[in-house]
């Protein structure tokens, strides 16, 4: 399997990963999140699958996600209560499996703490949060 194909089945499961901590409310990022949740946690052929195409063994991959979504859970209880309490302390997996801290992410790439943390909140693509810099779409009238 070449490089490409490896990144592109990572970044499946990157993207479950976001999908599972994402924060929103609205219908489709609360099915979203529910979906990802269940497909992370869940045993399943496709999932085995996709780690097998990914590289990675399918019981560490759900091992990491359950602790992923408890630290997101965790963010979360204490984001609603006005505090970014345990964000920084987050790992976060890019698309080829590295997994940094917020802080660490940070100082890598160059971008500031809170801007991960912000593009964490608004659910953003991995690939986004960790973007140095990403064009917004914007629709014209």
């Amino acid at each position: 399997m070449s490089n490409d194909d490896l990144s592109l089945w990572r970044a499946v499961i990157s993207q479950a990963f976001a999908d599972a901590a994402t924060t929103g409310m609205r219908r489709e990022t609360v099915l979203e999140r529910s979906d990802a949740r269940h497909w992370l946690t869940t045993p399943s052929q496709d999932f085995h699958e996709v780690c097998a195409f990914a590289d990675l063994e399918p019981s560490q991959v759900r091992t990491l996600a359950i602790k992923h979504i408890a630290e997101a859970d965790a963010d979360t209880k204490g984001e609603n209560r006005g505090h970014l309490r345990g964000r920084v302390g987050r790992l976060i997996t890019d698309a080829n499996g590295k997994s940094l801290t917020v802080a660490q992410w940070a100082e890598r790439l160059g971008i500031a703490e809170n801007t991960i943390a912000h593009r964490l909140r608004k659910g953003l693509p991995i690939e986004q949060v960790l973007a140095p810099r990403f064009e917004k779409v914007r629709a014209h009238a």
